[in-house]
């Protein structure tokens, strides 16, 4: 359990307070709108991340008492953890931007592999319904009259006198996940099977600009988000580009996207709009449905201010990853609020989390990247 408190800040005139600490919007690339303060102003300091999300540091209030923390568990030594993708056998594959690896971890925290090459890695997304059925050879008891399968020859194992036969058990499904990587350093998303370096979408290089975020549905169509051009774009298995997707339908446009989660049961896309302060949703197919604004807290202030990243609940819930506030809120795809992580008895604190990015969940726990800590929290709220 890790439990790291900085400064408290109450809840109450919200807006206010952080239009006062960013004092302009993020429009390229690592472009951190932030306010400089005196320590006498009580500042906390301004705060960038490795994805060009950010910001200033706001006047620190004290609480009337300690508040008990809501991680249970946490994990890593990451110099700058950003996004996370969950995949099958419960891995959690964390990207290490600054580092420039994508890390594979157990829940308990364990690293288990590591996907190296990158030079900027930001985005990450899972294709997993790439396994093949394939013959196993197993050494079953030598008394035993296993039944050799096909394509399997008998072995022996072991040395000298002590050679046993191998016999063939049983056929296995052996999975190779699909893995693709954004890649701010030259503007790809690179893909991976298993650990291996296989290719990339598009023309490879200058594809992106800024692919801040990945998902991909359990058909294969892999979304993109490129921050930096504000668009989502959406390729199929074969990496073709099937659409560009940012009309609100209305003439505006996405202002900065940050993430991207796919509902499938509702056929609903959900896009984190940083600057915007808001969750867009579209179909599938890239068209707009509405705009989800962030639900009030207690206090009547509005539950994520800066929105830089999404998950979607096995339940279908969405958790929206609050840059500036230091919380991750927990709401049902019409937007109601169901919970909260860093916000508690009617205050915001930054106790178990300093500049998250990206959140996922088992459906028992919910994983965060904490940047600037340099670990993924784990906590256990209503989901």
């Amino acid at each position: 359990m890790f439990i790291h408190r900085r400064s408290r800040v109450a809840p109450a005139s919200l807006r206010r307070l952080f239009e006062l600490a960013i004092s302009a919007t993020i429009a390229t690339i690592g472009a951190v709108g932030c306010s400089e303060r005196t320590a006498a102003e009580g500042a906390v300091g301004a705060v960038q991340s490795p994805m060009g999300l950010g910001f200033g540091g706001g006047t620190a209030t004290s609480a009337p008492g300690p508040l008990p923390s809501l991680a249970v568990d946490g994990f890593g030594r990451f110099k700058s953890p950003t996004r996370l993708a969950m995949g099958q056998g419960d891995i959690l594959y964390v990207v290490d931007t600054s580092e420039g690896v994508v890390a594979k971890h157990k829940l308990t925290g364990e690293r288990v592999g590591t996907l190296t090459g990158l030079k900027r890695p930001l985005g990450v997304g899972l294709f997993e319904n790439t396994g093949a059925s394939v013959t196993v050879c197993v050494v079953c008891s030598t008394h035993g009259v296993a039944r050799l399968a096909r394509g399997c020859e008998r072995g022996w194992s072991g040395l000298g006198a002590s050679k046993r036969p191998l016999k063939v058990c049983h056929v296995e499904k052996v999975s190779r996940p699909r893995v693709y990587v954004g890649d701010a350093g030259d503007g790809s998303v690179r893909i991976f099977e298993g650990d291996v370096m296989v290719g990339a979408l598009g023309q490879g290089e200058v594809e992106f600009t800024q692919p801040n975020a990945i998902t991909v549905t359990s058909d294969g169509v892999v979304y993109v988000v490129d921050s930096a051009e504000r668009v989502v774009k959406a390729y199929d298995q074969e990496g073709h580009l099937t659409a560009t997707i940012s009309d609100l339908g209305d003439g505006t446009q996405l202002g900065f996207p940050t993430d991207v989660a796919a509902n499938e049961a509702l056929g609903e896309l959900y896009v984190s709009d940083f600057n915007a302060r808001r969750v867009v949703v579209f179909t599938l197919s890239g068209a707009w449905v509405r705009n989800i604004e962030a639900p009030p807290n207690d206090q009547g202030d509005p539950i994520f201010f800066r929105p830089a990243g999404l998950g979607i609940t096995p339940t279908g819930n969405l958790l929206v990853v609050d840059n500036a506030l230091g919380a991750v809120a927990v709401i049902t795809p019409a937007g109601a609020l169901l919970s909260s992580i860093g916000y508690r008895e009617g205050r915001y604190w930054t106790g178990d989390l300093s500049l998250p990015i990206d959140a996922v969940s088992d459906g028992k726990r919910i994983y965060v990247t904490s940047n600037q800590t340099g670990r993924v929290g784990v906590f256990e709220v209503a989901q």
